[in-house]
């Protein structure tokens, strides 16, 4: 007999996994050698059918297949969930949503020490073995590098340069003319890696006094807090010679009125960390590198932006190179949005990539950081998804496309977001903002359904914010979709009404074909493969827009762009 169910786990890096029957609800053990077709490109929630047979005493799936539903959506019918909750009164469960709708979007303002979800890429940050992060916006690069900052100990000293607001100018006026582009940076990049090194040494315990009290004499503290003042200070400071006693003649030297440049003090300082760095870890942090992203369109080919990114990735590979294989753990890490990053362009990007991590979450994953989160709203020490979900979740399953389907509540929520940790977490405030003013109770499949339009605002605005600098007009590009009043459109479709609006002088952006490349790359855009099978770039990263096909607009979207 063949049952229909969907895949409810498949633990990481394991061969097997577990299929939720649609019929009873239950859980059933299968093993990779029953699945009939490409195992790793099984994905969580995917719809499958399958046979029931016993193995050892119990019952297992057998003959499991794909069914014709498309990746990612959910089974036609799904029943309440039937398993166990922690039985909160409403007291309880009031409280923890009143938590819940307190989450902040921004790490900088989350309680980070009580939310932290440690993911296996900290611990490669955090021993140096890597070097870049990449990841999309709203992935969680920042709570990695506040974590970091916060977490900071003897044996490992942090140094986080946040370039929020960054006055960017200061540093492309610091380009050395003996390098070709992209490489005129590099030297005023590891100026500045050497410099927040002396500062962290200066901090240890393990610093010799008197090698303390020369960084300290030649690194003064700011007046401000301001990153660009206190870089400003580390370009145009006396410290390269003052410090280092490299047997240059100080006096003749200042009679002299000799200027000591950027090349002198790195090299100076480099000698200088590589002879006192004690024996601990230290990590130099760049994040928040996006500010001068804004105008990328109007600059790429001589944009001096990119150009200042990719002398940053090779300035941490000279440090690695130079410091780092000597035995001494200084350990520059550069967080940067992947969307950029695959506007770099360098011989050796491809070396960048044995010190890359990319941070990617699956539903599963992001089950695990909810777990977390959720059990630390609760007071729970067990991290069980289902008992701490449905605690605040109601057990009914929700009902859309015009009734013909039901879904579990999670999986509702995820067919909206674009599978990132800030996807969700905005989601759930916006479902216990509103079940408070209503019951203060579980909240309601009508409460998840009333928050997908505030959830689609929020994601809408958030593309924009993402996009804006390689398509200014982006807000008009999206009133395509929403003056159609159409999900699924043809490319010639699209395209008309593109070049309309490009002939009335009402888009800056000529070339159509390169807004529907980044319109699929941010998956604001999937390609329709056939009938209900539709391919986004967030769940399959390695896709590209297939001009051949129908394009169909993310669901997380509709919404606010009034289509449905």
């Amino acid at each position: 007999m063949k049952y229909i169910g969907r895949i409810r786990n498949l633990p990481q890096g394991k061969t097997f996994g577990f299929i939720q029957n649609e019929a009873d609800g239950k859980q059933y053990f299968f093993h990779s050698s029953e699945f009939k077709g490409f195992w790793h490109a099984l994905r969580a929630g995917d719809g499958v059918q399958f046979e029931l047979g016993e193995k050892s005493g119990r019952m297992q799936a057998n003959s499991v297949e794909l069914v014709a539903s498309a990746r990612g959506r959910a089974p036609r019918l799904v029943g309440p969930y039937i398993g166990a909750d922690l039985g909160l009164n409403d007291q309880e469960r009031a409280r923890s949503l009143n938590e819940v709708a307190r989450w902040k979007l921004e790490a900088k303002l989350d309680d980070i020490k009580r939310y932290f979800f440690a993911i296996p890429e900290l611990n490669d940050i955090a021993t140096g073995d890597a070097s870049y992060v990449i990841g999309r916006k709203g992935t969680g690069k920042t709570a990695l590098v506040q974590y970091l900052s916060d977490t900071a100990n003897g044996d490992r000293h942090v140094s986080k340069l946040t370039f929020k607001n960054f006055p960017f100018n200061e540093l492309y006026a610091q380009g050395n003319e003996n390098y070709r582009r992209p490489n005129q940076y590099i030297t005023i990049w590891k100026l500045i890696i050497y410099s927040a090194a002396c500062k962290l040494i200066a901090k240890s315990d393990r610093c010799d006094p008197l090698v303390r009290d020369k960084i300290l004499k030649a690194f003064p503290n700011p007046d401000s807090d301001n990153l660009g003042t206190i870089i400003g200070q580390w370009i145009s400071g006396d410290f390269g010679i003052n410090v280092l006693g490299t047997g240059i003649n100080i006096s003749k030297w200042f009679k002299e009125k000799k200027k000591v440049t950027v090349q002198e003090k790195v090299e100076n300082l480099e000698q200088f960390v590589i002879k006192h760095i004690p024996d601990e870890t230290y990590l130099v942090l760049f994040d928040e590198l996006d500010e001068d992203y804004k105008d990328i369109f109007e600059n790429y080919n001589k944009s001096e932006y990119l150009d200042l990114l990719t002398s940053l990735f090779k300035a941490v590979q000279d440090v690695r190179s130079i410091v780092t294989t000597k035995g001494h753990k200084l350990y520059p890490v550069v967080f940067l949005r992947d969307d950029i990053y695959d506007l770099l362009r360098d011989p050796d990007k491809n070396k960048w990539r044995d010190f890359q991590v990319d941070l990617e979450w699956t539903p599963e994953s992001i089950k695990g950081l909810l777990s977390h989160r959720l059990a630390k709203v609760i007071g729970e020490t067990d991290e069980n998804f289902d008992v701490l979900w449905y605690s605040i979740f109601a057990r009914e399953p929700v009902l859309f496309s015009d009734g013909k389907k039901t879904t579990g509540s999670f999986d509702y929520i995820t067919m909206s977001t674009q599978g990132r940790p800030r996807d969700y977490i905005n989601y759930l405030q916006e479902c216990a903002a509103l079940e408070l003013k209503r019951s203060k109770r579980e909240i309601s499949t009508e409460t998840i359904k009333d928050a997908d339009k505030l959830y689609s605002n929020y994601l809408r605005k958030e593309l924009i914010d993402e996009i804006h600098g390689i398509i200014p007009d982006i807000g008009k590009v999206l009133s395509i979709f929403s003056e159609t009043r159409k999900w699924i459109l043809s490319i010639g479709e699209f395209k008309k009404a593109y070049e309309e609006r490009v002939q009335s002088g009402s888009m800056h952006v000529k070339d159509v074909d390169m807004v529907l490349k980044t319109l699929f790359y941010f998956s604001i855009i999937g390609n329709v493969a056939r009938v209900g099978v539709h391919i986004f770039r967030h769940v399959r990263p390695e896709a590209e827009l297939n001009f051949k096909e129908k394009i169909v607009v993310h669901r997380g979207l509709m919404k606010s762009l009034q289509i449905i």
